[in-house]
């Protein structure tokens, strides 16, 4: 799975229409003893279906919370599917819908391994428990950080 999750970051596109220079790509089935070679494009032909169905949930929700009228700066992707090249310019042509990539803002300590998009979710959450925290105790948080943002990234990381 790992592998596989590899070739989609690496090489994938969310549609194969974006792919301006083809590649050949050698992939190893776990199931066979020899690897084939297909192409960057064949690629994304497998990964584009998986684009679509994910990108038309968050459609049906948007349409079905009400608030598909009210977003008039767009949609703010994250996780890790995010990272998919071309991801957002489907989004955009198949929606007729502004994106943006959402990443965790710099905190003081933070490694800026955890600025990305797989990381936003729980970054934010982990964000708003320190600042609840600290309005409920009135702590500060200066040097207890840099250590809690370690302990955070090896989590998330391993």
């Amino acid at each position: 799975q790992k592998y596989a999750e590899g070739l989609k970051c690496n090489y994938g596109y969310a549609m194969p229409s974006l792919i301006t220079d083809t590649e050949e790509i050698e992939v190893q089935d776990s199931g066979m003893k020899e690897s084939k070679t297909i192409s960057s494009v064949q690629l994304s032909e497998i990964i584009e279906p998986r684009a679509e169905e994910i990108l038309s949930l968050i459609n049906r929700a948007l349409n079905e919370s009400g608030f598909i009228n009210n977003l008039g700066s767009g949609v703010v992707l994250t996780g890790g599917t995010s990272n998919l090249n071309g991801l957002g310019e489907m989004m955009e042509f198949l929606y007729n819908m502004k994106i943006r990539f959402g990443i965790p803002g710099y905190v003081d300590g933070m490694d800026d391994e955890l600025r990305k998009p797989e990381f936003a979710t729980g970054m934010g959450l982990v964000m708003y428990g320190f600042k609840n925290k600290k309005r409920q105790k009135k702590f500060v948080l200066h040097h207890k950080v840099s250590g809690a943002w370690k302990k955070i990234k090896g989590l998330m990381t391993s």
